[in-house]
């Protein structure tokens, strides 16, 4: 009986441990996540609103749509789906990516100076918040990965880390833009 009795209340402790982290604490990243985004474009508005870019540019309305897709689906976004993401992009539409990515470039060279920086800096921002939020709801990469977030956070601003994060991760805004855009359309 005293078998059972252990049995059944390390199974039920191992239940609470996994509705903590695989419910609860995947809810509370959710929604930390989706605070972070929220607060970089309450920052990028800002900017707009100080001069710095214009609202009307495409790149200000293209960084938005981005981050309102993210804020949108943040909720979906996992280790499996970033993977699955990527493979198909890369295999089936891959022109979405680039598309998103030709777009962001020509809207960053129709700006001055300070509002390109702007712009590149919300973005780099919200690469980082992402790239958190699949380290810390993977608990695999939790593990394995919490290091490379550190790393991540200390070179986020450099220009090389940048340059490849706008290409990695392009896929990812492209869908994000889709997201932002069935929100509230582009003009």
């Amino acid at each position: 009986m005293e078998i059972l009795a252990n049995i059944f209340v390390n199974g039920l402790l191992l239940f609470v441990l996994w509705w903590l982290f695989f419910v609860e604490y995947k809810r509370y990243r959710c929604d930390r996540t989706r605070q972070e985004l929220f607060k970089i474009r309450d920052q990028l508005f800002q900017k707009a609103a100080d001069g710095v870019l214009p609202f009307d540019s495409k790149a200000y309305c293209l960084t938005r749509t981005t981050l309102n897709g993210m804020i949108r689906f943040a909720h979906e976004v996992s280790f499996i789906r970033l993977l699955l993401g990527f493979w198909l992009h890369t295999s089936i539409h891959d022109r979405d990516a680039k598309r998103y990515l030709e777009d962001m470039s020509q809207a960053l060279n129709d700006l001055p100076e300070p509002g390109r920086t702007a712009v590149k800096e919300a973005r780099s921002k919200m690469h980082l918040i992402i790239i958190s939020h699949v380290i810390h709801t993977s608990l695999a990469l939790l593990i394995l990965l919490k290091p490379f977030l550190y790393y991540l956070r200390l070179v986020h601003k450099l220009s090389f880390y940048q340059n490849k994060a706008e290409t990695r991760l392009a896929p990812l805004d492209a869908e994000a833009r889709h997201v932002g855009n069935s929100i509230c359309p582009a003009h």
